[in-house]
Formats: structure tokens, sequence, C-alpha cells
């Protein structure tokens, strides 16, 4: 069969078969696979995206953390845990504002170290009067106070109206039947 012997419409149907099957093998051969391409290249540049999403989410929280702990750090500086050498007035001091702000009256002086104990730190014995609710008022402030100090013991015995009708004016100021005497004993580290 020669191409010359074809009819017009055997060429033209030749024709549009080659051209049909050359389609068909670029479409095969060369468009799926680089629309597959496209598809791969597409899934990892959204997951890369997304990994890229996830470290600046994870930056972030890292930047938080880090203001967060420079934050935290200078208020701990700003707040000495431990009472430096020397400066048991500034917590006497500490000691006599507390106690003017919860309404009690006080007495602190100093007592003499355990010899037998390996930490340093200084004990101190407060007398404090007033009612029982200034009392926990008292306490509750020398938790959050910025020296590290603990309560060694607390006694409290109740005044009664015959107790404060023995005492002198300027004892008894600012107190009534039911107030309490308290004595705490307070060791401050340094």
């Amino acid at each position: 069969m020669k191409l010359n012997s074809l009819t017009i419409i055997q060429k033209t149907n030749l024709a549009a078969l080659g051209f049909l099957a050359v389609l068909i093998l670029i479409i095969s051969f060369i468009a799926v696979p680089l629309i597959n391409q496209i598809k791969n290249d597409g899934a990892e540049l959204a997951e890369k995206k997304q990994n890229i999403e996830l470290l600046y989410q994870d930056w972030r929280v890292l930047e938080n953390s880090r203001k967060e702990y420079v934050k935290i750090q200078n208020e701990l500086n700003s707040l000495p845990a431990i009472l430096p050498s020397g400066e048991a007035l500034k917590f006497i001091m500490l000691i006599e504002n507390i106690a003017q702000n919860t309404a009690n009256q006080q007495e602190v002086s100093a007592t003499e170290a355990n010899k037998t104990s390996t930490d340093k730190s200084l004990n101190f014995q407060i007398g404090l009067r007033g009612s029982f609710p200034n009392l926990i008022k008292f306490i509750a402030y020398l938790e959050n106070a910025p020296y590290y100090n603990e309560i060694k013991s607390i006694q409290i015995k109740g005044f009664s109206a015959k107790e404060l009708q023995g005492m002198k004016e300027q004892d008894k100021a600012n107190l009534k039947s039911g107030d309490i005497n308290s004595a705490l004993k307070i060791s401050v580290y340094q």
C-alpha cells in the first residue's frame, strides 16, 4: 500500500490517526509525569510551609519563654531571698512595718543562735499584741516577705478584761478584751 494510491479521506484519516497517536504518546510520557511532579512538588512545598510555620511558632514560644525568664530573673534578683550579712536591721524594720500594717503592737529582740546548728541564721523573738485576725495577717505578710524565714514556734495567750485593767495605759492602748499576746520565734537565713 502506497501513500499515493490512498484517497484523500484515507489520507486524512491516516493523518488524524497519526496525530492522535503522537498526542497520546505526548500526554502519556510527558504531560502525566509532569502533572504528577507538579502535585508532588506542591505537596512538598505545603509540608515545608507547614514546617516553617511550626518552627516560627516554636521560635515565638521560645522568645516568650526567654522574655518570661528574664522577667522572673529580674524579679528574683530584685528581692533577695537570703538576708545579706550585716542587714539584720532591714529585717527588723520590715517586721515593724508589717506589724504596723496589720495593726499589731510589736517588740522585736534578737536571740542567740543554736550552736549545734550548721545553718547560718539570725534568730528573733517577736512579741505581738493585737487581735487574732491581725496575727494571721502578720503571719501571711511574713510568709511573703522578701527574705527567707522560718517560724520556729508560736505561743498565743488571750487577754482577759481583768488583765487589761491591771496594765498601764500606754501598754493597753488599742487593746480590748479578747485580744491576744503572741510570741513568735523566727529564724532568718543568711
